[in-house]
């Protein structure tokens, strides 16, 4: 692998802000729907948040929630657009160590930077964008010390991923390939020493910070939530009493863990199926050819640079790793999870367009052309490339610059969880159902909208007697829980209680007049 000098720095510099310019210029403004306001919302008031609890992500976004630009909400929607541009630089970096051609390298971050999956997680509140920066750092530092030998990269790539526990849990399954490449690269002791001392301090940071966060316990937290509804999960509410319960319901994954492994062979095909549908619309044709070249490429050898099998191990190591449990996990929004892989995907792209430059050196080698004229001429098919790259995505790019927004979602992503075409309808919602309650009123509000009318009461109006919960969170068969049934009846006389959906095993108990009309939402009384 070829050592990085003061240009590659100075262009992975120029990789970050072209495409951090590029999504603040689109970046969500405010307040969103769905999993994205609840992290807006607990990066501020220091909750945790659904399985599996985040706690790394929401401190990183505490920080970023002191920053003197927009409201809070957008403050943590740049965490997002700073991560994305780190991913690039990440990106650009490693495709420069496995191929060692400085600008052919640019190739691999400019189609990730505007690959719609990418884009679109890159402007919103969300936890992808920054597992792909967590993954890309464990990759990178580790190819680092495959070039350098030095053990302080393994610390820092083991500080990386033992830390990413809090950020997503899809980048910690990139440990078994990092532990196998090392045994084939023969490390010493030392190395060893290095990379274990960094996982076992990352991970002991993340475990601190998950227990710090519970043991402040905001209301606005998910732990919360889900004492109410306990006993839909096998579990009473005073179970909640005890931190491990709490912390490992969270972790664990409770609440999906019957998505998990538990598919027929029709669900694994469906998933492989979404991956490659995926894959194949976001890249196109020709750069998924070059994505599979690359990978060929890594384990053949080419007399110009040193063997590079292992690295090729690391890489589709942890792509495999990933692969496997993402085809086993049925969950809606599979698509997003497959941004953590597109770092690895970007690199093999690299790398099979370095091939393809090799080869077509080679051929104008054997024709006995000039040296600087091969080069011109591979110069051109490179600039060719990057323009033919970019132009299927030129008009989407350009009227997105100009609008300020993202103008490439198909109509599934419309509105959840960015309502593109109306980004101030979150907020504005979520205002609109605080002005109707009390200060000690219990809210029962759709998972939408729970945690916009959350962020109206607790973050902008510093109301902080709501109580904010779902009625029917996944995993309780969308029916009211028997322990939220008996925490109603204990709560009727003392709080005025709402309801946006009204469970059908409520509606023979209680009565119900609706307050509010543009979001319907309902007062419980009692007949």
């Amino acid at each position: 692998m070829k050592p990085l000098s003061r240009r590659e720095t100075v262009l992975a510099c120029l990789v970050f802000v072209l495409g951090l310019v590029l999504y603040v210029r689109t970046l969500a403004p405010s307040v969103l729907l769905g999993d994205s306001s609840e992290f807006q919302v607990l990066a501020y008031t220091l909750g945790i948040a659904h399985n599996t609890g985040y706690p790394i992500y929401l401190l990183i976004g505490k920080l970023f929630t002191f920053l003197p630009v927009g409201d809070v909400a957008y403050r943590v929607n740049l965490l997002s657009a700073v991560s994305a541009a780190a991913a690039l630089v990440e990106v650009y970096l490693i495709g420069f160590l496995l191929s060692g051609r400085r600008y052919l390298s640019l190739l691999g971050p400019l189609l990730l930077a505007i690959n719609a999956l990418f884009w679109w997680q890159a402007v919103i509140a969300e936890v992808y964008t920054p597992a792909a920066a967590f993954t890309g750092g464990v990759l990178l530092f580790v190819l680092l010390y495959g070039q350098n030998a030095r053990p302080r990269n393994l610390f820092i790539a083991g500080l990386l991923g033992g830390l990413s526990l809090g950020v997503h849990t899809l980048t910690a399954l990139a440990a078994p390939a990092v532990l196998l490449y090392l045994l084939v690269k023969k490390a010493n002791r030392q190395s060893w020493r290095a990379a274990l001392l960094g996982g076992l301090i990352g991970f002991l940071l993340f475990a601190l910070s998950f227990v710090m966060l519970d043991a402040y316990g905001h209301p606005t937290s998910m732990t919360a939530n889900f004492r109410i509804h306990a006993s839909a999960y096998g579990l009473q509410p005073e179970d909640f009493d005890s931190a491990w319960t709490r912390i490992s319901f969270i972790f664990f994954s409770r609440q999906w863990r019957g998505q998990m492994f538990s598919g027929t062979s029709q669900d694994v095909n469906n998933n492989l199926d979404v991956y490659l549908n995926r894959t194949w619309s976001t890249f196109g044709m020709a750069f998924n050819f070059l994505i599979l070249i690359g990978t060929i490429g890594l384990f053949t050898p080419r007399s110009d640079l040193p063997g590079r099998w292992k690295e090729g191990l690391l890489l589709m190591g942890s792509w495999l790793a990933m692969m496997i449990f993402l085809v086993n996990y049925r969950v809606g929004d599979l698509e997003v999870f497959f941004i953590p892989l597109y770092v690895i995907l970007a690199a093999f792209l690299t790398v099979g367009a370095s091939q393809v430059v090799a080869g077509i050196m080679s051929f104008l080698r054997a024709l006995h052309l000039d040296k600087p004229l091969a080069r011109g001429l591979v110069g051109l098919v490179l600039a060719s490339l990057c323009l033919w790259s970019a132009w299927t995505y030129l008009q989407p790019v350009e009227k997105s610059i100009r609008q300020g927004r993202i103008a490439f979602l198909d109509e599934s992503r419309l509105y959840y969880p960015y309502p593109v075409l109306d980004p101030g309808y979150p907020l504005r919602e979520g205002r609109r159902i605080a002005s109707l309650v009390e200060d000690d009123a219990i809210l029962f509000i759709d998972w939408n909208m729970l945690y916009a009318a959350c962020y109206a009461a607790h973050v902008e109006q510093k109301r902080s007697g709501i109580a904010c919960y779902e009625p029917m969170p996944f995993g309780t068969n969308e029916r009211f829980a028997d322990s939220a049934l008996e925490f109603v009846r204990q709560n009727v006389d003392q709080r005025p209680i709402y309801f946006s959906v009204i469970p059908e095993n409520l509606k023979g108990l209680y009565r119900f007049r609706q307050v509010g009309f543009t979001y319907p939402l309902y007062r419980l009384m009692k007949k």
